[in-house]
């Protein structure tokens, strides 16, 4: 709420400009939780590449052997050698998808955000219009109050102002 409230100020009441400060800091935002996915697979992928090699070097030095055959790796020895390579296949799967899941949550979480401080802005917009009516409102009243006290002096003034000339027989 005081992030809002803060834009609102900076914004000197314009809701219009508080809400295109949300919106950039929402694109500001998005954009840098997409580079930081970005960033965060690269170096995922250069890690795959380098577990991939560390498992190889394993397996060689285990006695698994391994084979190329049209640019493809395989490791000969039997299942040992294809549980392993597929056991770091999967958990290099999950973090990758773990990192996209919460690159993704960040996104919903900043257009959540993002919504609210709009709704927040318009809401705010509407108690100001409506504090404004009710204070021209009131001045109003006050002033058409003022009014009908001076009128109602003025009569009373010149009722008696008559009754002092009829009192003392001047007209």
């Amino acid at each position: 709420v005081n992030y809002y409230q803060n834009l609102l100020n900076q914004a000197k009441g314009d809701t219009q400009l508080a809400i295109s400060f949300i919106e950039k800091d929402y694109t500001v935002g998005t954009r840098q939780v997409t580079d930081n996915l970005t960033a965060t697979l690269e170096k995922l992928g250069l890690s795959s590449a380098q577990e991939q090699e560390q498992l190889a070097g394993n397996l060689n030095q285990r006695g698994i052997a391994l084979t190329e055959d049209n640019g493809q790796i395989s490791y000969a020895g039997g299942g040992q050698a294809g549980t392993e390579l597929g056991n770091l296949n999967q958990a290099q799967g999950l973090r990758k998808e773990a990192e996209q899941r919460s690159a993704r949550q960040n996104i919903e979480t900043a257009g959540l955000t993002r919504e609210k401080g709009i709704t927040e802005a318009g809401q705010g917009l509407t108690q100001t219009a409506q504090s404004l009516a009710k204070a021209k409102q009131q001045d109003i009243l006050g002033r058409g109050q003022q009014y009908y006290n001076i009128y109602q002096n003025k009569i009373t003034s010149d009722a008696q102002q008559k009754m002092n000339q009829q009192a003392t027989g001047t007209s």
